[in-house]
């Protein structure tokens, strides 16, 4: 009686869909060039001296939070060249820059009230506030050897710059905090 001969396998071409359904794309993931490291409390609330990141309501914390995520980071990651190594005015983040003198010891210490411990802040950290027109801005570190932004808090109302133009409402009367 003679063997009975096995027909080899025929494996389909990997380049053909057998099944007609939809395929995923393969994703071409690059490594970024930049970090945006949001390891601290930074959509926290807190309240300090004429400082509040406090809401309305839970509605206005979520426009805040959207805005935020949507289209100020996204934004922030396409135009992070410019911003910290070059001219942060000329990109659509024209509310960029680092904080200047006057205003750091603030920042300091609204970021030691709630989100960061006194013993975490270096007197050679570059800080930044983040944002562009109308939109919320972002307050936080940035770490040129890492070639990352740490946010620390958010200033949803303009205040740590404020204008006499666009910050008429009393803040300060706000309750909702996240």
């Amino acid at each position: 009686m003679g063997r009975r001969q096995l027909k080899r396998a025929i494996i389909p071409n990997q380049s053909i869909n057998q099944n007609k359904g939809p395929t995923v794309p393969q994703a071409n993931i690059k490594k970024p060039h930049f970090v945006f490291k949001s390891q601290y409390n930074w959509l926290g609330s807190v309240k300090y001296k004429g400082f509040t990141n406090y809401y309305k309501d839970s509605k206005e914390f979520s426009k805040i939070v959207v805005d935020a995520v949507h289209e100020l980071i996204p934004t922030i990651y396409e135009c992070a060249d410019q911003l910290f190594k070059g001219t942060p005015q000329k990109t659509v983040l024209n509310h960029s820059h680092k904080i200047d003198d006057k205003t750091i010891g603030l920042v300091k210490k609204i970021a030691q009230k709630n989100f960061i411990s006194s013993e975490k802040i270096e007197d050679d950290m570059v800080w930044w506030q983040l944002g562009g027109r109308g939109s919320v801005r972002i307050i936080g570190v940035y770490v040129a050897s890492d070639n990352a932004f740490y946010p620390l808090f958010i200033d949803p109302h303009h205040l740590i710059y404020p204008s006499k133009d666009h910050n008429q409402k009393d803040y300060l009367k706000l309750r909702y905090g996240f």
